[in-house]
């Protein structure tokens, strides 16, 4: 009877400790495109958005291999949005939506 208790509890922790590895696992393979692509860079495009006194950047950053990263800068914090290995288009896409998205709420944007 203790067993079929426990089995639930076991259970349990294994997902979560899981879970765990996989963003581990997420973070390092930023890292490591981050290192491969570093010296690769073909082109670079920054997107810089302004409502009032607020300012918004989206960094496009285009890379020999035809991979990309998009990194979003809201409130001071920048996050990575979009990355891809092989393709261009899922970074120009997510820049194109986002782009949109802040014209839409009022915000003038340049490219730089």
């Amino acid at each position: 009877m203790k067993f079929i208790l426990l089995l639930p509890l076991v259970f349990i922790f294994v997902s979560c400790s899981s879970t765990k590895h996989q963003h581990q696992d997420q973070k390092r393979q930023v890292a490591s495109v981050n290192e491969e692509k570093s010296s690769e860079i073909n082109r670079e495009v920054t997107t810089v958005c302004t409502f009032k006194n607020e300012k918004r950047t989206i960094h496009h950053v285009l890379y020999e291999s035809k991979g990309c990263t998009v990194d979003y800068t809201k409130l001071g914090e920048t996050s990575r949005v979009a990355i891809a290995k092989n393709t261009i288009s899922y970074c120009d896409s997510t820049v194109t939506r986002i782009r949109g998205r802040l014209e839409k709420s009022g915000f003038n944007c340049s490219d730089s």
